[in-house]
């Protein structure tokens, strides 16, 4: 299999996340918005946006939607995306737009 192949299967692996968060989404409803303005946020990233996540020793993981906001935490992640972990937040420098919605 190709490399390429291998990268397109796991990025329909992660589609399915999405519905996971709408599911939990509705039991945080306080905490959780739909665009960085309401959670406090000055960033030009928006729900929907195509990103990829650079983690802090350079790696790129791209091809990641974003979710949702919250208030920035004490380490300045406040950005839901679609990960096998939907629950924890991510760094809005740490993301970089590919598309927007």
């Amino acid at each position: 299999m190709k490399k390429n192949e291998n990268y397109e299967r796991l990025q329909m692996f992660f589609h399915g996340y999405a519905e996971d968060f709408r599911r939990w989404r509705r039991a945080h409803e306080a905490e959780v918005f739909d665009t960085a303005a309401e959670a406090g946020i000055e960033t030009s990233l928006k729900v929907g946006d195509k990103v990829t996540f650079t983690n802090s020793y350079g790696v790129k993981f791209p091809g990641h939607r974003i979710l949702g906001f919250c208030k920035t935490d004490e380490y300045g992640r406040c950005v839901f995306l679609d990960v096998d972990c939907y629950r924890i937040t991510f760094r809005p420098e740490s993301l970089t737009l590919e598309e927007s919605r």
